[in-house]
């Protein structure tokens, strides 16, 4: 016979009843100040008495008895579409939980199924005070009109008919800010390496195109190729970014500086440069989207890259959920620079004749 308990008794929680008591209050005050209740009148001072006796004897709230009261649980529910197994966009989880449970509450997540609505419903049976999706990667969704309102925002992605509030990169910024970084370390002849098929490759695109003429330079259309002989870009695929710089090299008309659609698409160029003999940073200066830590710190240089603020969009989706802040339509944020050493800072004579 084992000499040791196989179930261990639960721990006592007292009642809010029992809290009422101790703390010598009605048992709607008790409540007021556990819950957080504005409309229950009582001074700081008891409101901090009762948390005190509530943590003192391990009080939890009911999440039954809150859905009574609210009509909803505590929870938010999250219709993910790839940002769960997503390198990048884990961070929008993270930062989601957190600012969720800074406000008393969690979350409670599936991935896409089937479609939208198919999703939605699956979540709304658990009854949440709200509901968002969040996207693996930026992109426009098509939200069918009669979902509007059972969905709160939208994280990482934009609804097609710009009716829901977002959440997102600025990703036409990144662009720009990227190649004025460039340009402000002595490059004028700078390239792209394309995401075929991704709308912030595309957006990106037009933020270096953008910043260049704002700087009298010109993109020249042979130092812009894709990262992928596909119509569109999935990440671990084998790039193809060897025959464009080749050629360029063969034709005396390599960039001063490359800037790839993330982090992955420069460890290719890394490759192809090393394979045709190129110096990353000393000949060719390499810069990417996306700052995937462990693969940019580590490259040989490591890469400079542009941070993506996914914990801030998870934190700002938990705040707007809690009713700490308004929805807006387009809700942009700023990309960092995390500068390494895939860059370098050119001479001005070496631009003589450009």
């Amino acid at each position: 016979m084992s000499n040791r308990l196989l179930n261990p008794p639960v721990a006592y929680m007292a009642s809010i009843k029992e809290i009422a008591k101790l703390a010598g209050v009605s048992v709607k005050t008790a409540s007021g100040a556990l819950n957080d209740q504005a409309s229950i009148r009582m001074s700081d001072e008891t409101r901090l008495r009762v948390i005190e006796v509530a943590n003192q004897q391990g009080y939890r709230p009911s999440f039954a008895a809150q859905a009574m009261r609210l009509g909803a649980l505590p929870l938010v529910g999250v219709v993910s579409d790839g940002a769960i197994n997503s390198p990048y966009a884990a961070d929008i989880m993270r930062g989601l939980e957190k600012s969720l449970a800074s406000e008393r509450l969690t979350s409670i997540t599936t991935m896409l199924r089937g479609d939208i609505e198919e999703s939605v419903e699956w979540l709304e049976q658990f009854k949440p005070r709200s509901i968002i999706y969040v996207s693996g990667f930026y992109r426009r969704v098509s939200i069918p009109k009669h979902m509007v309102g059972r969905i709160l925002v939208l994280v990482n992605c934009r609804d097609a008919d710009d009716v829901i509030p977002s959440i997102v990169a600025d990703e036409l910024q990144g662009g720009r800010d990227l190649t004025q970084f460039l340009i402000d370390a002595g490059h004028r002849r700078i390239g792209y390496v394309s995401l075929p098929g991704l709308d912030a490759s595309t957006v990106r695109l037009e933020g270096v195109a953008t910043a260049l003429e704002q700087a009298g330079l010109h993109l020249d259309p042979a130092h812009v190729f894709p990262a992928t002989s596909r119509a569109r870009y999935f990440d671990g695929e084998a790039g193809s970014v060897d025959a464009p710089l080749r050629a360029l090299l063969a034709a005396g008309q390599l960039p001063d500086a490359l800037i790839c659609g993330n982090d992955r698409v420069a460890m290719d160029v890394y490759a192809a440069a090393a394979r045709l003999g190129i110096s990353v940073s000393e000949t060719l200066s390499v810069c990417s989207f996306d700052n995937q830590v462990e693969l940019a710190r580590r490259m040989d240089p490591p890469l400079t890259s542009m941070a993506l603020p996914h914990r801030r969009m998870g934190a700002i989706a938990g705040r707007v959920c809690a009713a700490k802040d308004t929805p807006a339509h387009g809700h942009t944020l700023a990309f960092r620079l995390v500068q390494r050493q895939s860059h370098r800072v050119r001479k001005p004579e070496e631009n003589k004749g450009i």
